[in-house]
């Protein structure tokens, strides 16, 4: 704007009252968003003017503008240099942040956005004679653009050119201190000998707390990376897959990101302590044992998101393990006929702790080909297993059953979706020692059955059922055996049985007792089937059994205890 524009707007009167009121009302942040960051001297400028103005118009922006002046009249070339005194941080205000004072120029500093591993040097295999050609063995070669950086006291990252094929027959053996990262540029690295890859060691051995972490892991060793390779044997016959993709031992912060595992022996493996690795959007693909192997050693805050693994004996191993809070995260895990033995999807067992697991978003799927448990299978009878949460997962084609847990506390299995299982086998199977169990809001959509409880003498306890419903073609029966139950309830689900044979709800064979129990607001569908619901046990106290309904019985609708006041209430339950 230039003074005849300015005059012409506003007059030597500086316009009318309602005009300057809506200048004047123009908040800092307004006036900064219309002028800029570089208009700030100008609008700084203009209201120090007309502070300084003495007619009757008072402080209004703009009023009498000079622009060669300050607010006290003064020449601008004599305003002096701004600064700041004894404060070297930047300064922050409402324009925005990282703002600076720079021989009396207001300046806005743009962050460092270098990423760190431009920091690092750049270790090209194939400088040290790897050929990448298929055939030629690169072990050595690749070895020793390792062990520079280790001979030389450097860190960097370890390359690969991309499209190459590289050829290993022993392990290469990775020290985090030296080497920061693998970047694979997607290409393939292979082996014919049944060895491990790539050994990744790192010399943690506390915990996650910063003052259990020594200097040497957080400054030398955090947070280490594998990305973009492709790891494989040279064999595709399921019966010679061979190797182990990658080991990793004495880590902080690993993450394995975008690899590819495949047509191995095992594709990746804990072992020893680490402490929060991230696993995230990697293919794990056709295993002959294991696909994610924690072997036995102690790992603790650990993340697998959005990762494709299948085709493997058990995907996911944890046998005597030392583990807290692992996090399987829409996850894609299934199995299917090769390799030719498929014994698990996910399997805890042996001696240990397991605590903390949470299973959310994944789709976990057999095809009818497990041999020896559930898709997932967690044996807490000789270790702790406990907080574990199966929650929003999609489940099924299952041989034998969809989640079976032994020796469990503390375990929460809600809003799954149960699918197309083999008509003999269960949704969630129960077995010995189980206790604060919640199985809630689940859906059944067609297959198996949903609940089995044996446990073989033992005790259920503080036990929840409710709000699971069946679809079509669903066998919805529940069978609780061999078992003494306390604190009990079976309510407000939808239970469908088509099967034609039996007790669509049957909680009658040697339960020793019912303590603090209520089947109560179910609603039983039996279409041609034989029974509806039986409950009794050689010692029934404080037991509520009533407001439930049963449609299609040919037989018994309900076979309940007596009605005994202060004791046992059975009332209101009908049927048709």
């Amino acid at each position: 704007m230039d003074m005849e524009d300015h005059n012409s707007d506003y007059g030597t009167d500086g316009g009318s009252n309602e005009d300057r009121q809506n200048v004047a009302s123009l908040s800092r942040r307004t006036a900064l968003s219309l002028f800029g960051v570089g208009g700030l001297g100008l609008a700084t400028g203009t209201a120090g003017a007309n502070s300084g103005h003495s007619g009757d118009q008072g402080n209004q922006p703009f009023y009498d503008w000079r622009e060669d002046v300050d607010a006290h009249g003064h020449a601008i070339e004599d305003l002096g240099s701004l600064s700041t005194s004894d404060n070297p941080t930047a300064i922050r205000d409402f324009a925005g942040e990282n703002l600076a004072v720079d021989d009396g120029v207001l300046n806005a500093e743009v962050p460092d956005a270098t990423d760190s591993r431009e920091e690092l040097d750049v270790v090209h295999v194939d400088e040290y004679g790897a050929e990448g050609d298929g055939e030629t063995d690169d072990t050595e070669a690749i070895q020793a653009a390792v062990d520079d950086l280790a001979d030389n006291d450097k860190t960097g990252i370890l390359t690969f050119t991309a499209g190459n094929h590289y050829s290993v027959t022993d392990t290469i053996t990775v020290d985090v201190r030296y080497v920061r990262g693998i970047e694979g540029n997607n290409a393939r690295v292979f082996t014919s000998a049944d060895v491990v890859v790539f050994r990744i060691k790192g010399s943690h051995t506390g915990t996650a707390n910063p003052t259990g972490t020594t200097d040497e892991t957080q400054v030398h060793e955090m947070h280490p990376f594998i990305e973009n390779i492709r790891i494989s044997s040279e064999m595709t016959e399921a019966t010679e897959l061979v190797g182990t993709g990658i080991e990793v031992e004495g880590t902080f912060g690993l993450r394995v990101n975008q690899c590819q595992l495949l047509n191995l022996r095992n594709g990746l493996v804990f072992t020893g302590n680490n402490r929060n690795p991230i696993v995230s959007e990697n293919n794990i693909w056709h295993c002959l044992d294991y696909g994610v192997w924690f072997d036995g050693g102690d790992i603790h805050q650990t993340n697998m998101n959005n990762n494709h693994i299948s085709y493997c004996r058990i995907a996911i191993y944890m046998p005597d393990p030392s583990i807290h809070d692992l996090q399987l995260v829409g996850n894609d895990i299934e199995s299917s006929s090769t390799p030719p033995t498929v014994d698990y999807i996910i399997h805890a067992e042996g001696s240990g702790h397991l605590e903390g697991l949470q299973l959310v978003g994944n789709t976990i799927e057999d095809h009818r080909d497990l041999e020896q448990g559930g898709n997932i299978t967690l044996d807490g009878s000789e270790m702790t297993l406990k907080q574990v949460h199966i929650i929003g997962n999609e489940l099924g084609n299952a041989a034998l059953g969809d989640i079976e847990l032994h020796g469990t506390d503390d375990v929460v299995i809600a809003n799954n979706t149960f699918d197309d299982s083999a008509a003999d086998s269960w949704a969630v199977i129960i077995g010995e020692r189980n206790d604060a169990l919640s199985i809630v809001g689940n859906t059944v959509k067609s297959g198996g059955n949903f609940i089995h409880v044996d446990g073989g003498d033992n005790f259920i306890g503080r036990f929840q059922i409710a709000n699971n419903s069946f679809g079509d073609s669903a066998g919805g029966k529940i069978l609780i055996e061999n078992v003494r139950i306390f604190d009990c309830q079976i309510v407000n689900n939808n239970i469908r049985d088509e099967s034609g044979d039996g007790w669509a709800v049957d909680i009658s064979n040697d339960i020793g007792y019912l303590r603090n129990f209520q089947f109560t607001g179910n609603n039983l569908r039996v279409d041609g089937g034989d029974s509806g619901a039986r409950i009794s046990a050689d010692e029934e106290t404080l037991l509520i059994l009533k407001n439930n309904t049963a449609r299609g019985v040919s037989g018994t609708d309900f076979d309940f205890p007596d009605h005994e006041d202060g004791n046992v209430i059975v009332r209101d339950n009908i049927s048709n």
